[in-house]
Order: C-alpha cells, then sequence, then structure tokens
C-alpha cells in the first residue's frame, strides 16, 4: 500500500469520526434560546387568538425567546414561502396550501414541486373554525366551517431546532388544552 493511500484511508476515517460526532440527537440537546430570539410564524388569521396565546404560554416555559407573528389569508402566506419570504414555521389552514409547499408531497398536489418545507417537521396539529371561503359546500346561516391545521419549519429558517421544538411542543398536554379553551380539537400526533 502507498502511503498516499494509506494518508487518504487515514483522513477518510478521521472526517467520519468527525461527523459522526458532530450528530447529536435532538432530544440530547435541551432547549436554550439566546435571549430576544426570535421565532417567525406565519399563520392563519382565523387562528390569531389561537397562535398568540400558544406563543405566549411557550415563552413562559422557555425564557428568551420571542415570536413574530403574521397572520394573513393561509393561501397567501403559502404564496409568500413560495415567492421566496422567509419565515421559521408555517402553519396552514387547509391542507392543501401545506401540500403546496412540501416536496414529499405528489406533483399533482405540488406540481411546482416546492420544497419550502424541512423534511419530517410537519404536524398535523387540530381541527376548528377555518376560512369559510375555503369551504367546497353551501354553509348554513350559523354552520362554522371545520379546517384541519398543520405547523411545519420552513426551509428558509434560521432556526430549524428551536422551531421544531415549538411545533412539538404543540403536542403537549399544556397545548392542547389552550387549543381546547379556544374551541379547537388537539388531534394526536404519532411520528
Amino acid at each position: 500500500m502507498s502511503i498516499k493511500r494509506i494518508a487518504a484511508l487515514l483522513l477518510a476515517s478521521i472526517m467520519i469520526v468527525s461527523l459522526g460526532a458532530c450528530k447529536k440527537a435532538p432530544e440530547e440537546r435541551p432547549v436554550e434560546y439566546i435571549e430576544g430570539e426570535i421565532i417567525q410564524i406565519f399563520a392563519p388569521i382565523q387562528a390569531a387568538g389561537l397562535i398568540s396565546s400558544l406563543a405566549y404560554t411557550y415563552t413562559s416555559e422557555y425564557e428568551g425567546v420571542q415570536f413574530l407573528i403574521t397572520n394573513d389569508d393561509g393561501e397567501l402566506l403559502a404564496a409568500k414561502i413560495e415567492a421566496g419570504y422567509t419565515c421559521d414555521i408555517y402553519i396552514a389552514d387547509e391542507k392543501s396550501f401545506m401540500d403546496w409547499l412540501d416536496i414529499n408531497c405528489d406533483e399533482e398536489l405540488n406540481p411546482n414541486r416546492n420544497d419550502k418545507i424541512v423534511k419530517g417537521s410537519r404536524r398535523e396539529i387540530m381541527t376548528g373554525p377555518g376560512n369559510p371561503d375555503y369551504c367546497d359546500e353551501e354553509l348554513a346561516e350559523d354552520e362554522v366551517y371545520i379546517s384541519s391545521y398543520s405547523a411545519a419549519v420552513c426551509v428558509s429558517s434560521g432556526k430549524p431546532y428551536e422551531s421544531q421544538c415549538f411545533i412539538d411542543f404543540l403536542s403537549s398536554e399544556t397545548a392542547k388544552k389552550v387549543m381546547e379553551e379556544f374551541g379547537y380539537t388537539p388531534i394526536d400526533n404519532q411520528e
């Protein structure tokens, strides 16, 4: 064996060991936010009060984190993410809006092949009052359109781990109680 080949094998071994040492399982890392850390959430206007309350509840458990919440029509928020707007977490009030951004969906649901959602971060979180404009059927005067809400970390996020921690919090008993107080039904997630 030549010296070059031995040196290359030694270097490759060192690189493999180094890469393995860098990868820590998320559950091994504590959530520590830098003072003033801001996580930006795009959320549908129908759930504005709920999302604000969930963010407030989260900040009371984890000091240092702050949220900047942009509320608008869910479809418009998805279009902004597709156009390249930066956001850490997207909460959709229609499955089709999240599908539009998720490369893991088939081409029929994501014809532009958008890759705007971090793989494995998407969670169905709750059902509740949604935007009646998205309803395919005519609603009675006193009928409420019920929508399914999902959340995911956006690829544009500069804080994917911290953002995923908030999405995981949405499955907690504490978050579920807040959802129920606002008239939403939590969805139990299994990964």
